[in-house]
């Protein structure tokens, strides 16, 4: 779980936990302001659509596998 990243942790932390904290998901967005709409997952990378609270924008973040793409 996490070889290349996709769960958007550091390897060293990663293999380290044996499940995905629910803090752990939200913390980074929610102290952004950001609200999560969608969410896919891939093999090695993960997609994240979220809503800016304070300027009503969407943005994409990526995680994951970077050698491929």
């Amino acid at each position: 779980m996490n070889e290349f990243g996709q769960l958007g942790l550091p390897e060293e932390i990663s293999s380290k936990l044996i499940f995905f904290p629910d803090f752990l998901k939200v913390d980074f967005f929610r102290k952004h302001n950001l609200f999560v709409l969608d969410a896919s997952i891939g093999f090695s990378h993960t997609l994240v659509l979220v809503q800016d609270i304070k300027t009503n924008t969407k943005k994409v973040f990526g995680c994951g596998r970077s050698n491929v793409g």
